[in-house]
């Protein structure tokens, strides 16, 4: 909504000062707006203040969502139930009753669905936030693109819209930055015209303005022109909105490199992903959605655990692994950067690795590789920047019992945890602060989950100088 005012704004700039249209199409409706109003100005000036006040209003949410300001967003959810409630009667009405009375039945029937749908999502929308505020866990919200895992703007922005946080390296890196923007570009044109039907109460609002007894024939002819339109680009639109998605995760994928460069990118901090091999292929459940957030989703479920990590850590700091030496050896993105090691070097390699990384994500399972694993974090007194996840599975009881009977003896045997030890619930995770255990508890074990834990955790241990402000 943000990026989509910020160009809208741009493009209307644009035409006053130079006469310039069709820079942005989300744009379009508003310039031929402004240009059929009877009192252009006045009209300049009231699209003016709702834009700033829409654009602070914007940021105003977005930073209440992740940083939970729960009286904030109680505000939020009680003003947009309210302009829900009052916007369709003092905009919407009048739209519809003139459409019904006078325009091609398409298009009133087209504008009626518009209208329903922004109640509908407004509703939707006002109802997440009001829960958003009374949630006991706040950290889902933070989560989601917290601050403190970003190094500056660039970074930043760029982690906002989804696009490669280290372009421009290389030939691939670039193209694959370029390939990602564009996606970005197809997803905000298709959003736009899909949620607005065509930005259809716009074109209402012009015929209203326009529209007299003398010509009311040739409007009438437009609204069915424009209806057809509508009707023949709403389901390119969706289907746009998938396409994008699609184009950004190829993008993604290009994106890999080597464990070399990408320490090398920065300055030899990462972290370490300890996992069994055959996790990379488990996908994870969907997060449990209201239906119009899967409607219009603009993320690809389900995801891998690594995915999620990945995502987490791109643009903080590379999240580095063992390649699986049956697997494909290309390099490729959206993935932890890999090494290759021989059987006869994996774990001392992998001890090295321990001891320098900054952080270590390790996925607990029951294989004989990852109870080394586990053994050498401990002995290496690595515990301490250690998240530990337990494999997907133990989303069972009977998995999760067997896990944390071969697990909780061998931290009570080091003296990490007490001899009378038990978890207080079936946890997804554990990690320390101060010698102390923090338990992770999650019921759903999607890919929403994991990618919480991880966030928070390496939120948590954030240096202050990589802190974004």
């Amino acid at each position: 909504m943000i990026l989509n005012l910020l160009l809208s704004s741009i493009a209307v700039v644009l035409y006053l000062l130079f006469g310039i249209t069709g820079i942005y199409p989300g744009a379009v409706d508003t310039i031929n707006a402004l240009r059929s109003q009877p009192t252009p100005n006045f009209y300049l000036v009231n699209l003016t203040l709702m834009t700033i006040f829409l654009g602070v209003f914007f940021v105003w949410l977005y930073i209440s969502i992740t940083r939970v300001y729960r009286k904030s967003l109680k505000a939020q959810s009680i003003f947009i139930f309210i302009a829900t409630i009052f916007t369709p009667l003092v905009v919407g009405m009048p739209q519809l009753l003139f459409s019904y009375n006078n325009l091609d039945p398409l298009f009133t029937w087209l504008l009626a669905v518009a209208w329903v749908f922004v109640i509908w999502m407004c509703l939707d929308i006002s109802v997440g936030l009001w829960k958003a505020s009374s949630s006991p866990d706040a950290y889902s919200f933070v989560a989601t693109l917290d601050p403190r895992l970003t190094k500056g703007l660039w970074s930043f922005t760029n982690k906002v819209l989804d696009l490669p946080r280290t372009p421009f390296k290389n030939w691939r890196l670039g193209f694959a930055y370029l390939l990602a923007f564009s996606g970005s570009v197809l997803l905000l044109a298709s959003l736009v015209y899909f949620v607005t039907i065509g930005s259809i109460s716009n074109k209402a609002a012009q015929l209203l303005a326009a529209c007299n007894a003398s010509n009311m024939q040739s409007c009438a002819v437009q609204s069915a022109t424009w209806a057809k339109q509508i009707g023949l680009w709403i389901i390119p639109a969706f289907l746009g909105i998938q396409i994008a998605v699609t184009v950004q995760s190829s993008a993604r994928r290009l994106c890999g490199m080597s464990v070399t460069e990408a320490l090398r990118e920065s300055k030899g901090r990462y972290a370490l992903y300890l996992r069994p091999f055959g996790i990379d292929e488990t996908l994870l459940p969907k997060p449990k959605l209201p239906l119009i957030s899967r409607l219009l989703s603009i993320r690809p479920f389900p995801t891998r655990i690594e995915e999620e990590l990945f995502d987490v850590t791109d643009g903080y700091i590379p999240l580095i692994a063992v390649g699986n030496p049956t697997a494909n050896k290309d390099t490729a993105g959206g993935l932890a950067f890999r090494d290759w090691v021989d059987d006869e070097h994996w774990q001392s390699y992998v001890r090295n690795k321990i001891k320098e990384a900054e952080s270590i994500v390790l996925l607990l399972d029951s294989t004989r590789g990852v109870l080394w694993e586990l053994e050498n974090v401990i002995e290496q007194s690595a515990a301490p920047k250690t998240m530990f996840l337990f494999h997907p599975r133990a989303q069972r009881p009977e998995d999760w019992q067997d896990l944390t009977r071969q697990i909780i003896p061998v931290l009570i045997s080091n003296k990490l945890l007490p001899a009378d030890f038990q978890f207080a619930s079936r946890a997804m995770g554990f990690y320390f602060v101060d010698s102390e255990l923090v338990e992770i508890y999650n019921s759903n074990w999607s890919t929403t989950s994991y990618r919480t834990a991880i966030s928070c955790y390496l939120s948590d241990r954030a240096p202050i100088k990589h802190q974004a402000t």
